[in-house]
């Protein structure tokens, strides 16, 4: 059977909550005394996986993230818990393979719960909101199982209206109330949770706590959480499942490694700088190229346009760190600039170049983590600052236009 493939929809955005939340996960599975191992992952299936290997069976556990100010609420009937309840139906019966019990699943958001209004469709709908039940009671009674059916048989129907297959819409039909309720108890659901800044604060409370923290940490813990941070984000961009995983056995590593690391090694102050550098060039990275290549490929344009959108999401959910990160990327592609002489009238040679300052810049930033700490320094992040440099009026392919 055939259904809808989520899996790492968006594979480069990287949301800072997602990651932050699966280190929280990960120091939750270290703090249980029996050691074991198990693999955890951002935006495989879901937003963050884990698989846990306690027992002989394999526990898997899909968790949709959710970050939305304290303002807004969800219902049943809200667009972002519709879209995760199909979600979640699909890996129910399309990847736990019978195993039902070892599957669980989690939607935390930052969101608060309204109340359902839609009588005339559902004129059953209780009193208190159904989120809020479901929050509180893993079974809930027959009335409320039939007013969800009903919503995710709805939902379930538009979403693959326009798809090949029918995915499992005729199990979720013929399912019964108490087939419906097992499923529905495989979900937790967590409303109100903390925002990324106040749950990094817990992570940070839970690497001190860790059985792996030792007084050679004292005053390291942002060091440890930024290096975990930083590999769960090179393995989200890697190829194949296995690859994408980061394994429990890495943590220790991480602890190890920092141990011998000096606590200074800290944040890199030239984030500053980028808000003294003079702005004179308004064009974006479109205009600037097709000023010296004006038949330069669209599809390879419209390749640039989506990497500086999920460039500039990233720098949003990320730290000051990542300013300095794209200020020391700036000074690279400076220094390449001044010292090369390019025909930019060349799409080849157009590709080359930022493929050459993507790679000056990665060398440059690995000698600065000697001293300092980032939490990103990947490539394919790298990649997606140059071009947001160019779109953002700091660099451009005409050479008096740079300030050198």
């Amino acid at each position: 059977m055939e259904y809808i493939n989520r899996e790492a929809s968006d594979k480069t955005k990287g949301f800072r909550l997602q990651r932050i939340r699966a280190v929280d996960l990960i120091f939750d599975k270290l703090s249980i005394k029996d050691e074991h191992c198990f693999y955890t992952g951002v935006e495989m299936f879901e937003d963050t996986f884990q698989q846990d290997n306690l027992t002989s069976e394999k526990c898997n556990h899909y968790e949709e993230n959710k970050n939305y100010n304290d303002r807004v609420n969800f219902s049943l009937f809200s667009r972002q818990v519709k879209n995760t309840l199909v979600a979640f139906f699909d890996i129910y019966l399309g990847q736990c393979q019978q195993d039902y019990n070892a599957t669980n699943f989690c939607f935390y958001t930052t969101a608060g719960v309204a109340k359902e209004n839609k009588r005339t469709e559902y004129p059953d709908l209780p009193d208190e909101p159904i989120l809020e039940i479901l929050t509180r009671d893993k079974k809930v009674n027959d009335e409320i199982l039939i007013i969800i059916k009903k919503c995710l048989i709805d939902e379930y129907k538009k979403q693959y209206k326009s798809k090949k297959t029918t995915g499992f819409l005729s199990d979720l039909e013929e399912m019964s109330l108490e087939s419906f309720q097992n499923f529905l108890s495989c979900i937790s659901w967590k409303f109100g949770e903390q925002n990324e800044e106040n749950l990094k604060e817990r992570v940070l409370e839970k690497i001190r706590n860790s059985k792996f923290f030792t007084c050679n940490h004292h005053n390291k813990e942002e060091l440890i959480f930024s290096q975990i941070m930083e590999n769960l984000e090179q393995k989200q961009n890697k190829e194949g499942f296995v690859n994408k995983l980061l394994h429990s056995s890495e943590i220790k590593s991480i602890f190890i490694r920092v141990e011998s690391e000096s606590p200074s090694q800290k944040n890199d102050p030239t984030w500053q700088e980028l808000e003294s550098i003079e702005i004179n060039d308004k064009r974006n990275v479109e205009e600037k190229i097709y000023s010296v290549k004006p038949d330069f490929s669209t599809k390879r344009l419209g390749y640039f346009a989506r990497k500086v959108v999920t460039s500039r999401a990233e720098q949003k959910e990320n730290d000051k760190s990542m300013l300095s990160l794209k200020y020391r990327t700036y000074e690279s592609c400076l220094d390449f600039l001044s010292q090369q002489k390019i025909d930019f009238t060349q799409d080849e040679n157009i590709n080359n170049a930022l493929k050459e300052m993507e790679q000056l810049s990665c060398a440059n930033i690995q000698k600065l983590k000697q001293d300092y700490n980032y939490s990103s320094s990947n490539s394919i992040t790298v990649e997606g600052l140059i071009l947001d440099l160019f779109d953002g009026c700091f660099l451009s392919f005409d050479e008096d236009q740079n300030d050198i």
